[in-house]
Formats: C-alpha cells, structure tokens, sequence
C-alpha cells in the first residue's frame, strides 16, 4: 500500500456526516458481521481519504499550496465527495455522488 499523505482535506468524521454512520458502516461491513473491524475500517481512513486527497493534488497542487487547500471548505467538500464516492464504489456497486465528482 503507498505510504499515507501528510496532509489530508476530508476526514472519516467529514464522510460519515455525508452518508450517515450507518451508511459508512454498510459499506465497509465486508462480511456482513454487523459490525466493522479495523481491517475494515482501515479503507476508509487509509485508502478512501488519501484517495480523495490525491485526486484534489492531481488538479490543485499547480496552483496552490497543500498548506493553503487544506484550509479550505470548498476542497475539504469535494474531498469528502470523493471519499465517499470511492468508499461506495469499493465492492464494485455503481458510486453514488457521481454528479458531485465530476
């Protein structure tokens, strides 16, 4: 797995106020426990957030600084979007915000 950023513009609290806790946990439960492991919800913290902000860098980072990003609403909103996205996409179901991430 690549290593973790160091600057991030979405949280895992930021994505559970966009989908509902239960919304997060629906899709992170991979073997349909009824409760999420660690493993489990590693995707999300690791993969879905640093995910998000490596697609925010691929388009922003030529213009402005990581510094400066990370202090603004508007990225930290389409950085969320985009975690949320890639977390409903992640067992091959169709992404939900779709429209947002474009």
């Amino acid at each position: 797995m690549p290593t973790a950023l160091s600057t991030l513009y979405t949280t895992q609290s930021d994505v559970v106020a966009l989908l509902s806790t239960e919304g997060v946990e629906l899709r992170q439960d991979d073997d349909g426990s009824g409760t999420v492991s660690a493993a489990e919800a590693a995707y999300l913290t690791t993969q879905g957030v640093n995910y998000a902000t490596a697609r925010v860098n691929m388009y922003c980072l030529t213009r402005y600084a990581a510094s400066e990003l990370a202090t603004s609403w508007v990225v930290n909103e389409w950085a969320t979007y985009l975690a949320a996205h890639w977390l409903s996409r992640r067992r091959g179901n169709p992404g939900l915000f779709r429209d947002e991430v474009k």
